[in-house]
């Protein structure tokens, strides 16, 4: 399939060359074909499109940036007699109406360059997170999370969640979950750990950092994130937390398990996958204690594994 879709695009483009090479071949047999012209379009052509551009559109922008501006006065130099002081008279005469025409011009070249640019920093920006999305793609099939049985006995017994829905981000085991609470809403992009959940439990297979938004203010009565929410870029981690002040209602914990370390190999997959590194415990303690006005840090023991438990919502940064 894919070889014949290689030999159909060469073959189109063999006949798009074909075509204009015979157009071309007719213009310069025409009476009215001036070679002069020819010089004049290929020289503007080298002008706006010098092979470096065909590599950085912002190349071909600063040209464009750069040539926007119209000179509203015109040479007045000649080989012919009197032919200086015919231009000069004519430029006087009509030289108030050249200059409006050209400051027009400019202001419009103007602003179509500066246009431009702002659409090639979207493209760029689109560009960029579709490559996101291809990593976010190769993540779901890691197996991120830092949550066991022994670690959750040690939180459990510093935490009391109230009545309400607690979202747990990624998943744990799934008698883990039914302790927590009876509202609670498993969320993982992986199908597969979703799929094997009991189905008497909502499991949202989605990553948490856009489903969260669609939560109301103070609509939760807990969070527990671990796991992924080591691999996303900074500014996400930050509005992730900011969201998380959000939807808590006022004291609900929110139970942050983060890798200040990055060890194993999924995690270095992760890691060099997404190309973000993991904060250290003080970075992570100063973010949340400017959303919260209480938090703890639980000692676990391990190596490279921070545990803080937030409540008492503050102001956002």
């Amino acid at each position: 399939m894919s070889n014949s879709s290689e030999e159909y695009s060469l073959s189109s483009r063999e006949v798009v060359d074909d075509t204009v090479k015979r157009r071309a071949s007719e213009l310069r047999k025409s009476k009215n074909f001036d070679p002069r012209r020819e010089k004049e379009l290929n020289d503007l052509y080298d002008q706006y499109v010098p092979p470096h551009s065909l590599e950085e559109t912002s190349h071909l922008l600063d040209v464009a940036e750069r040539d926007a501006y119209i000179d509203p006065f015109p040479p007045i130099g000649s080989q012919k007699m009197a032919g200086a002081v015919i231009k000069k008279g004519v430029r006087v005469a009509i030289g108030w109406y050249i200059q409006y025409l050209a400051q027009q011009i400019s202001t419009f070249g103007s602003g179509v360059a500066q246009a431009l640019r702002s659409l090639n920093k979207d493209v760029q920006e689109l560009k960029k997170t579709a490559g996101n999305a291809d990593g976010s793609q190769l993540l779901r099939g890691l197996d991120l999370e830092t949550i066991d049985a022994a670690l959750w006995s040690m939180i459990s017994t510093k935490t009391v969640f109230g009545e309400g829905r607690i979202i747990v981000s990624d998943a744990i085991d799934s008698a883990l979950l039914t302790a927590i609470g009876s509202q609670i809403i498993v969320v993982d992009p992986r199908s597969r750990v979703c799929s094997e959940l009991p189905a008497s439990m909502d499991s949202r297979c989605r990553d948490i950092f856009p489903l969260i938004k669609e939560y109301e203010d103070q609509s939760l009565a807990g969070l527990v994130l671990h796991g992924r929410i080591d691999f996303l870029a900074s500014a996400n981690k930050l509005e992730l937390i900011r969201e998380c002040s959000r939807v808590l209602s006022e004291d609900a914990p929110l139970i942050l398990v983060v890798r200040t370390e990055i060890t194993g190999d999924s995690a270095t997959i992760a890691a060099e996958l997404s190309g973000t590194d993991v904060w250290s415990e003080k970075t992570w303690a100063h973010v949340v204690s400017q959303m919260f006005n209480n938090h703890s840090v639980i000692d676990t023991g391990q190596s490279g594994i921070s545990v803080f438990v937030t409540k008492s919502k503050t102001h956002t940064l």
